[in-house]
């Protein structure tokens, strides 16, 4: 989004606000806009805006996929790591599949990784979507959502 002065008299300054919504971004990011003005030799310019986003958390994958029978349990794991340099703490804030999926939080490195395993629950439906909200304990990302599809034939 860009924000900017409209109108500049001439040798006079102005002001333009850039801002990028970061949001599932991550590594080398790029984003540019045109700035156009009344200067016959140059109309357009072009600022740019790039850099390195470095995420407080990561979990991969990034979406549980549960596919099978109906009448087995089957699994999937999510790991997920803090990438600050403080403790990572996750505790679970919501979960809208609590009647066809189990799950366990499991500490892996203190304070830095864990893996939620998930098991569908044999029986509890043909197809279905959700999610587990974990708190996280980082004032940079609280929250963060894994989202669940179960898939199954009879």
């Amino acid at each position: 989004m860009a924000q900017s002065d409209r109108v500049i008299p001439p040798g006079g300054g102005g002001r333009i606000i850039l801002k990028a919504d970061t949001s599932g971004y991550s590594g080398k990011v790029r984003w540019q806009t045109r700035v156009f003005n009344n200067d016959p030799a140059n109309p357009v310019e072009m600022i740019v805006m790039e850099g390195i986003l470095k995420p407080a958390i990561v979990f991969w994958p990034t979406v549980v996929f549960l596919k099978g029978s109906q009448k087995e349990s089957i699994a999937g794991n999510v790991r997920v790591e803090g990438k600050l340099n403080k403790r990572l703490e996750i505790e679970p804030l919501s979960f809208n599949l609590a009647n066809q999926v189990n799950y366990q939080v499991v500490e892996l490195e203190p304070g830095k990784a864990y893996e939620v395993r998930f098991m569908s629950v044999p029986n509890s439906g043909k197809r279905y979507r959700g999610f587990l909200k974990l708190k996280t304990g980082y004032e940079e990302k609280p929250v963060i959502e894994i989202p669940i599809w179960g898939d199954f034939a009879n």
